[in-house]
């Protein structure tokens, strides 16, 4: 079995049909990402980086879909856990490679990317701008760091969850919860921002011609009550964690971030938002 599958059987208690409509319509939603990234036509070049592996589903989809032969992939993560989990799972005989390309997982962190200047031909982070944790609040150095080692010229492309007030409203609530928990840990996590801070990021480290549009997603009744199951279950996690905060100031704060969770009760808190797809030039 498969590790998501059996995370979502053994985890998430969901059953077989869940776990098929949860699986097709996340199969959907990363082709869709992928077909936008194929879009923008900006993929040239020999070497690419992606920062953020995360499960390495993105990481394949990229290598299977659209790097040729003659392109390399570094991935970076920091978490040494994901990158022996990915490299293992990159080597698997059952996956299919349709178009190519070799794939590198290194254990790096995106604020001190160990790479020379203008290395890159493209660098992509995929949901990875959320989740910058620092211990000077300094999350500009990631952005800074990616543009470093970006040739002249060349593509800085990222796709983010983001809050606006209204979309992803849950998400963004949980993310507090993050906020407090790294906090009382001495650590800065970023969580999700609106879409005109991530556009100031990139415009502070320096990039150019910057656009940005929004993937919308689709979805259907039945996979949203699967992510409310899933949501909830996630939710009960966090709390174990959260007890754990030390702070009595940081404390309360969490007290009113549950709060707000108990007063929102549209079914939209569980469902997954748009994301906004942004790019810059070096």
């Amino acid at each position: 079995m498969r590790e998501i599958e059996k995370e979502l059987k053994q985890k998430y208690k969901l059953n077989p049909q869940e776990i098929k409509e949860y699986q097709r319509i996340t199969f959907i939603r990363r082709k869709k990402e992928t077909e936008s990234l194929k879009e923008l036509g900006i993929l040239s070049g020999t070497k690419i980086l992606e920062c953020g592996t995360g499960r390495g589903r993105f990481t394949e989809s990229l290598r299977d879909n659209i790097l040729n032969l003659n392109q390399i992939l570094y991935t970076i993560d920091s978490n040494i856990q994901i990158i022996k989990y990915v490299s293992n799972k990159l080597k698997g005989k059952s996956l299919k490679v349709k178009c190519g390309g070799k794939v590198c997982p290194i254990i790096a962190d995106i604020c001190h990317l160990p790479f020379p200047d203008n290395s890159f031909d493209t660098v992509i982070s995929h949901y990875t701008l959320h989740g910058i944790k620092t211990k000077d609040r300094n999350f500009l150095k990631a952005y800074q760091e990616m543009k470093r080692v970006l040739k002249l010229g060349k593509c800085f492309v990222a796709m983010t969850f983001y809050f606006d007030g209204r979309q992803n409203y849950f998400a963004y609530l949980r993310h507090k919860l993050f906020q407090l928990e790294y906090k009382d840990q001495g650590i800065n996590f970023c969580g999700l921002k609106r879409p005109e801070d991530y556009l100031d990021y990139f415009k502070r480290a320096g990039f150019k011609k910057i656009e940005c549009k929004k993937i919308e997603y689709p979805s259907s009744p039945f996979f949203e009550k699967i992510t409310d199951k899933m949501f909830k279950i996630d939710l009960v996690d966090q709390r174990k964690e959260i007890k754990k905060i030390k702070s009595e100031k940081l404390k309360k704060q969490t007290q009113e971030v549950w709060k707000a969770f108990k007063n929102y009760h549209s079914q939209d808190k569980f469902r997954i938002g748009p994301t906004i797809l942004i790019w810059g030039k070096k």
